[in-house]
């Protein structure tokens, strides 16, 4: 049964009191995930590298809070981290890449990076 209809979310699934951290929630799936959380009554907390990208997301999730840094920055990582309250819930949304351009990336690959496989014959 759900509580109204504007939420998705069954009575007995309510996450009020909880904070929890979506990384990558200016956009895409972490944004939705990040809305699906403050639905269900949690204080959410937004990540993004742009402060000005998280802006406007703000103002649509009253309460919410942000944090802006880059993750490949651990040392801003943990100093954004550490000025928030406690996190209960934590959707690590971002996946570190090689952001380098190809042409500076290594072409080589070794045996660690190829695995030999052999196909069974059809004869």
């Amino acid at each position: 049964m759900l509580r109204n209809v504007s939420t998705i979310f069954p009575d007995k699934f309510r996450l009020d009191g909880r904070t929890a951290l979506v990384t990558g929630s200016a956009q895409g799936l972490g944004w939705e995930m990040a809305k699906a959380l403050h639905q269900a009554g949690a204080h959410v907390i937004l990540h993004g590298r742009s402060r000005e990208r998280l802006l406007p997301r703000l103002a649509e999730l009253p309460g919410a809070g942000m944090v802006a840094f880059d993750m490949a920055d651990r040392a801003a990582m943990r100093e954004a981290i550490a000025a928030t309250r406690d996190i209960d819930i934590l959707i690590h949304n971002v996946g570190a890449r090689d952001r380098r351009l190809l042409d500076r990336k290594s072409t080589r690959l070794n045996s660690s990076h190829v695995s030999e496989s052999r196909m069974p014959s059809s004869a």
